[in-house]
């Protein structure tokens, strides 16, 4: 027999109701524990000749009310933590095999391949053994000239900033480059069409700039795959290494990626986390994990160095994309946390940013982010598996299995956006579900209906953020 909680005239009352009053967060964990109960039950019931026994037993442990459940790590710590729990768990403590723990020890022996009784005591010397890093630059590194004297690409700076964390991580660093690939391919494209492609800076068309942005993005995935085959080989080491990808939540959300490029590996560690999450866990590394150069590169304008620097033209990410990493993210969370369509998610944005753009430039932004979310959604198909620690990720693998073909006009919708637009000049903007509530700007959301849950408003002081 099941015992419940009862009130204070001692009658029954349901466990998932007290625990959802006081406690919602769990609520959903404790009504998946009493449906595996009855299934079980049911089980046991149409199982032949197995008596059944009644029994006062509690499914449910006891809670300290006092005592509120909740998690001490920060999100930076926890990006750390369950990455570490999941995939380096019996490596990352080296005082475990200082202690004794030879199971431990035999495990680190086994993957650093070390032999004569040794076994790793320091973790630089430890990463060298499993972990190769590698800068395949281009000629889009090459110094340029500024009012007489020379100076530094961005691509120049990138090549230092990575060679430092390689050995403050203790990596096995290497620093190639990947023109002569290049022209090969270049060459022989020549010989096939008689045509010489040029960057847009060099006058080239867009779609020009683009095929030869991708020729250098595709030439360093097939290095990479090629560096974790062959380089155990060529330090007498058995095996094969597995190359991590390195692209983000928003770089797969807005499809400014490449296929088979860096976003193509055996596993992407970052692949499900926002750009935002990321710098300020980098932020949070300088000063707990002891790497003090990610302060740097936490710090540097986000490019993909694939267009050639000039004196007046250095390639950023956000120009590129005609949005910011920041809007990106709340684009995301919008998209995926609180389901919102094109419409769905213009009205949450005008609510979320009444106070500070009108609503034409925001019904701007949200369709110019829905074109190019679906033009490229097509990507997610091949994107390589990431470790999963968001809700928002765009992942289609196995978490976020929408279509991937759109109709990037979205005609529909965007004609209801531009009639909430037309519709506003000091009236009313339909908002699912917010009656009656203004916004900063004194636009009252008060129509029901509507695409997605809403997020604006909620309550929640981080939605949509």
């Amino acid at each position: 027999m099941i015992t419940s909680p009862t009130t204070e005239k001692g009658s029954p009352v349901s466990s998932v109701a007290v625990i959802q009053e006081r406690e919602p967060h769990i609520a959903a964990r404790i009504s998946s524990i009493h449906n595996l109960v009855r299934k079980t039950n049911q089980e046991i019931w149409e199982e032949a000749g197995n008596p059944i026994h009644a029994t006062f037993y509690n499914v449910y442990q006891a809670i300290d009310w006092d005592k509120p459940s909740i998690f001490d790590e920060s999100p930076e710590e926890v990006i750390v933590l369950k990455f570490v729990d999941s995939f380096w768990d019996e490596f990352e403590d080296r005082r475990k095999i200082a202690n004794g723990d030879e199971q431990v020890k035999a495990d680190a022996v086994r993957v650093g391949q070390y032999t004569d009784g040794q076994f790793p005591t320091d973790s630089r010397e430890f990463a060298k053994r499993i972990f190769y890093t590698v800068f395949m630059g281009s000629e889009n590194s090459h110094i340029y000239m500024k009012l007489g004297k020379s100076e530094w690409g961005s691509s120049e700076a990138t090549k230092l900033r990575a060679k430092v964390l390689a050995d403050e991580i203790g990596s096995w660093h290497l620093d190639v480059s990947i023109d002569t690939v290049i022209s090969a391919f270049l060459s022989l494209f020549k010989t096939l069409s008689g045509k010489s492609p040029c960057y847009k800076v060099d006058g080239g068309s867009n779609t020009e700039n683009l095929g030869l942005q991708n020729i250098q993005a595709r030439v360093r995935m097939v290095l990479a795959f090629m560096l974790a085959s062959l380089m155990p080989w060529v330090h007498n080491k058995r095996g094969f290494y597995l190359v991590l990808g390195s692209s983000n939540v928003d770089e797969g959300l807005r499809g400014y990626l490449t296929k088979y490029d860096c976003s193509s590996a055996d596993i992407n560690p970052i692949g499900s986390i926002s750009k935002q999450d990321l710098r300020s866990f980098l932020q949070w590394a300088v000063i707990h994990l002891g790497y003090p150069s990610l302060a740097e590169i936490e710090a540097a304008p986000p490019t993909a160095e694939l267009e050639p620097i000039r004196s007046n033209y250095n390639q950023l990410d956000e120009v590129d994309m005609g949005m910011t990493y920041e809007e990106l993210s709340v684009y995301g969370r919008l998209r995926k946390i609180f389901r919102c369509g094109p419409v769905s998610m213009f009205q949450n944005l005008c609510f979320k940013w009444g106070g500070k753009l009108p609503p034409l430039e925001i019904a701007d932004k949200v369709k110019h982010f829905f074109k190019y979310y679906s033009i490229n959604r097509h990507k997610m198909t091949v994107i390589t598996p990431s470790y999963h620690a968001e809700s928002y990720s765009p992942e289609d693998n196995r978490f976020d299995l929408r279509q991937f073909l759109y109709n990037a006009r979205w005609p529909y919708q965007f004609r209801k956006i531009d009639e909430l637009v037309s519709n506003i000049n000091g009236d009313k903007v339909a908002d699912a579900g917010l009656h009656g509530q203004e916004n900063a700007t004194g636009i009252t959301l008060d129509h029901g209906g509507g695409m997605g849950v809403i997020a604006a408003g909620s309550g929640d002081p981080k939605t949509g953020l």
